[in-house]
């Protein structure tokens, strides 16, 4: 889960609301507030009452974070905060401008300078919690496996487990649909063929998936393997007509002539890193936390059965371990994470040339 460390100030890549309205469009609520509750005792302690006002504070729009208005300084866990798990309560308006919604999300407060500046899958609490002392692992070289780890889940599954804001540059097809290459949050904007004006919301449709629920289990609309952007069909082309066939119809083929702005990642319907990601990153630290010796190399998987045995020679020869694929990577030394990144993948699809991660400009 994200995590702050005593007397580290929040940054919009850490906690963060993402307002988002029913069509899967970023919106600027009228009101945004949050409160800080310590979930071990049920106590409130940020601020000392009431709620805090950051709809001023946004990053973006649809986009706010945790926010200290009194010293002008991302919220900041004080020394006296107890180490362990704690709550943010985001109270904020509809796009209505009159529905009142909320949203929670879990995060760790761990010892000071134990932070990283942006989300990541597992904190130093829930490594300590596993046994694993500062004798053993260092906080400074367990910052740098958690950033490493982190690093080689994204890179293996093409794809973030955090929000992220990205402006896509995309290829067209011509096509009234534009696949992505990763799940959508919510969309700020679309300019297509080369266009300077953004396109009316109403003018396409997002198929994404609401990340603030209070449910994190499956759910019928579940687009975070297929997302994509269409445009609606309220009309027909014609030859005749400003949205002629390769018009604001559809995509206009071509090198990135399409625009994407908005917040991605492969995040549960409460707003949450998938916990088998969050296991996979634990048994990643937890396997590479020994420092190998001068000249040793990684662990290998145990062998298969013995397939060929010469005597005279004392020679044995070992089938591939069973039920198990290679291993991909020295740092996946099980192939429980094996499966686990593997069923999180991106789909081969959304690698494609139209859709690769080097279409991104930002």
């Amino acid at each position: 889960m994200p995590h702050l460390a005593r007397e580290q100030a929040n940054l919009p890549a850490i906690l963060g609301l993402y307002a988002v309205d029913s069509s899967g469009h970023l919106y600027d609520p009228d009101s945004v507030e949050f409160r800080v509750v310590d979930i071990s005792t049920g106590l409130q302690v940020f601020p000392a009452s009431g709620l805090e006002d950051v709809t001023a504070e946004g990053v973006g729009t649809g986009r706010f974070y945790a926010y200290d208005t009194l010293r002008s300084v991302g919220f900041t866990p004080e020394v006296t905060y107890t180490v362990g798990a704690h709550r943010i309560d985001w109270t904020y308006t509809g796009s209505d401008g009159t529905t009142v919604r909320t949203w929670s999300q879990e995060f760790d407060v761990s010892e000071s300078g134990t932070g990283l500046p942006y989300w990541t899958y597992i904190s130093p609490n829930r490594v300590r919690a596993e046994g694993i002392d500062s004798t053993e692992l260092p906080d400074a070289r367990l910052l740098v496996l958690i950033a490493r780890v982190q690093q080689h889940i994204e890179r293996v599954a093409r794809q973030p487990f955090r929000p992220i804001p990205l402006t896509l540059a995309i290829d067209g097809s011509g096509s009234t649909l534009m696949p992505l290459a990763v799940p959508i949050i919510g969309i700020e904007s679309l300019k297509v063929n080369h266009a300077t004006q953004t396109m009316d919301t109403t003018a396409y449709r997002v198929y994404f998936t609401s990340t603030t629920d209070v449910d994190p289990g499956w759910g019928v609309k579940d687009y975070r393997r297929n997302p994509k952007i269409v445009m609606a069909n309220e009309f027909t082309p014609s030859p005749f007509s400003t949205g002629g066939i390769f018009g604001a119809a559809r995509f206009a083929p071509g090198a990135q002539p399409h625009e994407v702005i908005g917040t991605f990642g492969f995040l549960e319907r409460d707003g949450t890193t998938p916990a088998l990601i969050t296991q996979a990153a634990l048994l990643l630290i937890l396997a590479n936390t020994p420092l190998l010796e001068a000249g040793a190399g990684g662990s290998a998987a145990p062998g298969g059965p013995v397939i060929s045995d010469r005597t005279d020679r004392h020679e044995v020869k070992f089938a591939a371990p069973a039920g198990s694929a290679v291993l991909s990577s020295a740092m996946n030394t099980s192939g429980e994470i094996e499966d686990i990144i593997r069923h999180y993948k991106a789909p081969i699809g959304m690698a494609s040339p139209a859709t690769r991660w080097d279409t991104a400009r930002t």
